[in-house]
């Protein structure tokens, strides 16, 4: 301790950046350990660059807090929900290391009977989203757990779950994740799973890849779904295997389930040829005024960067010109603000704030949640209001679920309200919904966060000539010695 004291202010500071690990509450602790070492320590920790850093995750902290509570009284035999306890999943960043085993525990020792597999799914599904945060031997004990459940619903939703993960996994459970899924014989379960595999296919084997391809295209029922959930992949599929999958997709003759392919793919419009893009976008855009054409343009939203400057316009036009279905078009196009003028943007939520029907306006403000960083202040507080003022909890909890996305890009006091209407939710289902959605901007807040981070800039900024005192001091003896050579050669 005795080597903290005395300490230069720009040491410190840079110190206390360098506590700042990719783990919040290891973090917090590190800061926080810091700032009791003395006086000078502990004011450096709350002011200054390590102060601003320090406040957001505070503040983080408080909110986990809060949602951890509204989630540990489900672990009571008596209101045990297993979905509402997955949801800590993506909380687990920001929990103590003895929190998140006592998850861990608890969801392992859930038993296979047919109650308590149901819970177990959607826990273990959950958990998946934080594997990053655990330790190696908890990933296993997850995934062993998961292959483990019997009954093929709950297996596939904790399968799915867990291949959020796939990164922080080892080959091994990758494979045997791989062969659970491809051993499941319901056809929704399986497209399900393949859906949520496809995340994850960069740390996949090529024939890993090239499998679960050639079992999506040999589905005949849910074949639409299973295509749509590789579009989150297609950057890790080879160049015929995405023709296949576009091709599949536009050869599907029911036309609701193909604007479901349509709309998956949109996901990876960037790893398409442009001929391609062009093929999805006129497939959508020639459609009538009907929910299918509303699938489409939402899907299309996520790839709206990669589309041509027209069929932006185009889109959004076509949006904004559906009666039943606007508010799924509108809320598609939310992932996509970043890239819309700022005229179009305000149009889309005006429209959305428009909108009578309160499911309607519901999902509109939810899928506009994804760009509250574009629209301006007075607009993220207008939804965020809209959303606050919605009566029925199922609205609610779909506008909170939406607008979570975004909660990095709120005030803290706005963050604090939807922390608290999704608290107060009653219904389990609503309150695991609400707080899932919170906790996808919660994960957010910390990426936000560490902007604060960049240590190497930190140095070189304060190590420039500009800033650095041991440069302006060598500039001042430099001076100094050439003003003293020049009155010596004055003298000679």
């Amino acid at each position: 301790m005795a080597s903290f004291f005395n300490l230069p202010s720009e040491l410190i500071s840079e110190i206390g950046m360098g506590l700042i690990t990719n783990d919040p509450n290891e973090t917090a602790r590190n800061i926080s350990s810091f700032s009791q070492t003395n006086h000078k320590n502990n004011q450096a920790v709350h002011f200054g660059t390590v102060g601003r850093f320090f406040t957001g995750l505070r503040e983080a902290s408080v909110l986990t807090a809060q949602l951890d509570d509204a989630i540990s009284i489900h672990m009571q035999p008596a209101q045990l929900d297993g979905q509402v306890l997955g949801a800590a999943g993506l909380l687990l960043n920001y929990l103590h290391p003895t929190r998140r085993t006592e998850l861990v525990e608890y969801a392992h020792a859930l038993t296979d009977s047919y109650d308590d597999s149901y819970h177990k799914g959607w826990m273990i599904a959950g958990l998946g989203a934080g594997l990053e945060y655990l330790e190696p031997q908890q990933r296993v004990a997850l995934v062993n757990d998961a292959r483990a459940i019997t009954f093929p619903d709950d297996k596939a939703r904790a399968i799915t779950g867990l291949a959020a993960g796939l990164e922080h996994l080892e080959p091994q459970q990758r494979t045997d994740l791989v062969n659970a899924a491809r051993s499941l014989t319901q056809p929704y379960n399986k497209a399900s799973v393949i859906g949520g595999l496809a995340a994850g296919l960069e740390y996949l084997t090529p024939q890993q890849r090239t499998d679960l391809v050639n079992a999506a295209r040999a589905l005949i029922i849910e074949k639409a779904r299973a295509i749509a959930g590789l579009g989150a992949g297609l950057e890790h599929l080879e160049p015929q295997q995405r023709i296949d999958l576009v091709n599949d997709a536009r050869a599907l003759t029911d036309l609701y389930e193909k604007t479901k392919a349509i709309a998956g793919l949109g996901a990876g419009l960037k790893h398409l040829e442009p001929q391609q893009r062009t093929d999805l976008f006129n497939d959508t855009h020639t459609l009538p005024d009907s929910y299918p054409k509303a699938v489409a343009i939402a899907g299309l939203g996520q790839g709206l960067e990669h589309l041509e400057p027209q069929q932006r316009i185009d889109l959004v036009n076509d949006a904004r010109a559906l009666t039943s279905e606007k508010a799924r078009a509108i809320a598609g196009l939310g992932a996509g603000l970043a890239h819309l003028t700022s005229q179009q943007r305000t149009d889309l939520v005006n429209d959305a704030r428009a909108l009578t029907d309160p499911y309607n306006k519901a999902m509109a403000i939810a899928g506009l949640g994804a760009g509250l960083e574009h629209l301006e202040p007075q607009q993220r507080t207008d939804l965020v209001n809209d959303a606050r003022a919605l009566t029925d909890p199922y609205h609610k909890t779909m506008a909170i679920e939406g607008l979570g996305a975004g909660l990095a890009h709120l005030t803290s006091q706005q963050r604090t309200d939807l922390v608290n209407d999704a608290c107060a939710l009653t219904d389990p289902e609503y309150k695991a919904t609400a707080i899932a959605g919170l906790g996808v901007g919660h994960k957010n807040m910390w990426v936000e966060l560490l902007k604060f981070r960049p240590i190497e800039q930190y140095r070189a900024a304060r190590l420039s000539p500009a800033n650095d005192s041991s440069a302006r001091d060598d500039s001042i003896a430099h001076g100094q010695r050439e003003r003293s050579r020049s009155r010596s050669l004055g003298r000679d």
